[in-house]
C-alpha cells in the first residue's frame, strides 16, 4: 500500500514537471516570436528613415544641379551678349573711320584742283610779262609733289583696306566663336532637357505611386505596391527591402506576379532562387549583380532600385499592352 503511494506520488511529481516545461517551452517559444517580430519591425523602420533622409538629399541634390547649371549657361549668354556688342562697337568705329579718310581725300583732291585752276589763271595772266616759264615750272613741282602725295594717300588707302580686311575677318572668326558658343549653350540645354525629361518621367511615376497608397515617401509606397502583388504568395511576408530578399524567392515571386509567363509557380518553392530572378530579370531588361542576394541583409538602396525598375515594366504594360494585371 504503502509503495502504491509513493509510486502515485512520483507519477503526480513527474507531470508536475512536465507541466512547469510545457510552460517554460511555451513562452519561451513566445519570446523568441516576439523577439524575431520586433527585430523585423526595427529594420523596416531603420530602412524607412534612410529612405527618406536619401530621398530629402536627392532632391537637394537636383535643386543644386540646377541652381548651378543655370547659372552657368545665364553667365555665358551675358559673356556672348557683351563679346557681341563690343564686336559691334569696333565694327561702328571702323567704319566711321574709314568714311572719314575718304572724306578727308576726296576734299583734299577737290583743294588742289582748285589750286592747280588758279595756278592755271596766273599763267595767264603772267603770259605778257614774261612770267609763263617761272609758273609753269612751279606748277610742274607741284604737279610732281601732289602725284607723290597721291601715290602716298593710295598706298595708305590700301594698307588700311588690308587692315580693315584683317579686322573683317578678325570679327568674322569672333562672330563665329560667338555662335558656336551660343550653339553649345543651347545644345547643352537641350542635353539637360533630354535628361530631365527621363527624369521627370520617373518623377510621375513616382508621384502616381505615393499617391495611389497614400504615402508619404517613396519607400513605404513602394513597399505597399509589393505588398499588395505578393498577397497570392502568404509563405512570403515583406515588410522591408533587405532581409526579406535573401536568396531571390522574394524577386522570383514579384516577377511572377507580373510576368507568370516567365516563371513557373512551383520554382518558387526550390529552394535558392538567386540565379532565376537575375535571368528572368535579365529578361526584362533589368541587370542584377547576384552578390546582391548573397548577404542575410542585401543593401536596401540596391533592392529598391530594382523593385522600381519592376514596377516600372509593370506600368508600362499596364497601360501599354492592356493585359490583365493586379492593382
Amino acid at each position: 500500500m504503502r509503495l502504491e503511494q509513493e509510486c502515485i506520488d512520483k507519477d503526480s511529481t513527474v507531470e508536475k514537471i512536465q507541466q512547469i516545461f510545457d510552460e517554460f517551452s511555451r513562452k519561451y517559444g513566445f519570446y523568441n516570436i516576439e523577439k524575431e517580430r520586433n527585430e523585423k519591425q526595427l529594420i523596416s523602420k531603420s530602412e524607412e528613415l534612410h529612405a527618406a533622409l536619401s530621398e530629402l538629399s536627392e532632391v537637394r541634390s537636383s535643386l543644386s544641379s540646377l541652381e548651378n547649371k543655370y547659372s552657368d549657361l545665364q553667365k555665358n549668354y551675358d559673356r556672348l551678349s557683351v563679346e557681341n556688342v563690343e564686336l559691334e562697337k569696333e565694327l561702328d568705329e571702323i567704319r566711321s573711320e574709314v568714311m572719314e579718310r575718304r572724306r578727308k581725300s576726296i576734299t583734299r583732291k577737290s583743294l588742289d584742283m582748285i589750286q592747280f585752276v588758279n595756278t592755271r589763271i596766273k599763267i595767264d595772266e603772267c603770259e605778257d610779262e614774261n612770267m609763263g616759264l617761272v609758273v609753269l615750272e612751279q606748277l610742274l613741282q607741284k604737279i610732281d609733289t601732289l602725284k607723290k602725295e597721291n601715290q602716298n594717300l593710295i598706298i595708305s588707302l590700301e594698307n588700311e583696306r588690308a587692315e580693315h580686311k584683317a579686322l573683317q575677318r578678325d570679327l568674322h572668326v569672333a562672330v563665329q566663336v560667338a555662335e558656336r558658343g551660343r550653339e553649345e549653350a543651347e545644345a547643352e540645354v537641350a542635353r539637360f532637357m533630354e535628361a530631365s525629361k527621363y527624369s521627370s518621367a520617373d518623377s510621375e511615376q513616382w508621384t502616381e505611386l505615393m499617391k495611389k497608397y497614400d504615402k508619404n515617401s517613396k519607400r513605404n509606397a513602394l513597399l505597399a505596391w509589393t505588398q499588395s502583388h505578393l498577397v497570392a504568395y502568404p509563405s512570403l511576408s515583406v515588410t522591408n527591402f533587405s532581409s526579406d530578399w535573401t536568396g531571390g524567392q522574394t524577386l522570383c515571386a514579384l516577377i511572377h506576379s507580373i510576368r507568370p509567363d516567365l516563371i513557373d509557380r512551383a520554382e518558387l518553392g526550390q529552394g535558392d532562387c538567386t540565379q532565376l530572378a537575375v535571368k528572368r530579370a535579365g529578361e526584362l531588361g533589368i541587370e542584377i549583380n547576384p552578390e546582391i542576394f548573397m548577404t542575410s541583409s542585401p543593401d536596401w538602396k540596391h533592392i529598391m532600385a530594382i523593385v522600381f525598375e519592376l514596377y516600372k515594366k509593370y506600368d508600362y504594360i499596364r497601360k501599354n499592352v492592356g493585359c490583365n494585371l493586379n492593382t
